[in-house]
């Protein structure tokens, strides 16, 4: 049975995916086109309120603590989808640079990895596989 604290996390996580694609797609210049390749008004089509690069970082690194908090429920199934949203909005970001990992964010990892490999569930290597593609994309490597 789902808790309403799982349920709230799965919905914070989904709205900032849904934020990083659309900042993706404004990075990639594929946002605020019509069909026939004419642009939008400037007013539509600009940035504005638009998350800069710094930001969209931050909003990355609170994304994978909050997978990394949802892990804790160990629901593989689920999490191998959210793991896959989550790295196909992360790969080909623009100008995304890999940063030093903080200390509570490598513990929750580190406690991740752990349950993925104490798990008997055959799904588990592939979300710990995955997982660690994901750190690999954000975090330099120890």
């Amino acid at each position: 049975m789902c808790t309403t604290d799982y349920l709230r996390r799965l919905t914070e996580l989904s709205e900032g995916l849904m934020t990083i694609y659309i900042k993706k797609l404004s990075l990639l210049g594929q946002f605020g086109k019509k069909e026939n390749g004419d642009t939008e008004s400037s007013e539509s089509a600009s940035c504005e309120g638009m998350l800069c690069p710094y930001d969209l970082k931050l909003l990355l690194d609170d994304l994978f603590r909050k997978l990394l908090v949802i892990a804790t429920d160990c629901k593989w199934k689920e999490y191998a989808d959210l793991l896959d949203a989550f790295k196909k909005a992360i790969i080909d970001i623009p100008g995304l640079k890999t940063s030093k990992m903080d200390s509570d964010t490598k513990k929750s990892y580190d406690s991740v990895i752990g349950l993925l490999d104490e798990s008997k569930e055959g799904i588990a290597l592939d979300n710990k596989n995955n997982l660690i593609s994901c750190r690999n994309l954000l975090y330099k490597a120890d």
